[in-house]
């Protein structure tokens, strides 16, 4: 069962919202997003939760972004980010050559950097508040 909040114009990216790194990666899509495809839902949120609980995502495991295409599938760890790239116009070359190598190789880098990133890239105390130029992209909040 599908949340009534989701619709088959735009693609949404489940991602760590206390996570410096993570943010950094939601800014850089929001700037290639020519398209306006892409909403964001921290997973710290209610509605985060409730779509990972939705596709038998146990929460507490999550080290990944997730990627949901409505009427579709949803994608993890390196298989996110490649289809994340590949939905923008001049990524969609380095997604295909990315795609090159198996996934047990492009996960383990993915792992070895989520497991890491707190040390890495820091943590914030709260999730983010979007800027109100661009906060019409992000989910915070459960809606009917």
């Amino acid at each position: 069962m599908q949340n009534a909040v989701l619709n088959n114009t735009h693609h949404y990216i489940i991602y760590d919202g206390v996570c410096v790194f993570c943010n950094y990666w939601v800014n850089w899509l929001i700037k290639r997003d020519g398209k306006d495809l892409f909403r964001f839902i921290p997973l710290q949120t209610k509605l985060g939760q409730t779509l990972l609980l939705e596709r038998n995502i146990s929460s507490d495991k999550v080290e990944s972004i997730v990627y949901i295409q409505p009427e579709q599938a949803y994608f993890l760890k390196s298989d996110a980010i490649l289809n994340l790239l590949s939905e923008l116009t001049y990524w969609k070359s380095f997604a295909i050559v990315l795609s090159v190598f198996p996934r047990v190789i492009r996960d383990f880098f993915y792992d070895f950097i989520a497991a890491n990133r707190y040390t890495l890239f820091g943590r914030h105390q709260q999730c983010e508040i979007p800027p109100p130029a661009i906060r019409q992209k992000f989910l915070l909040e459960e809606l009917d």
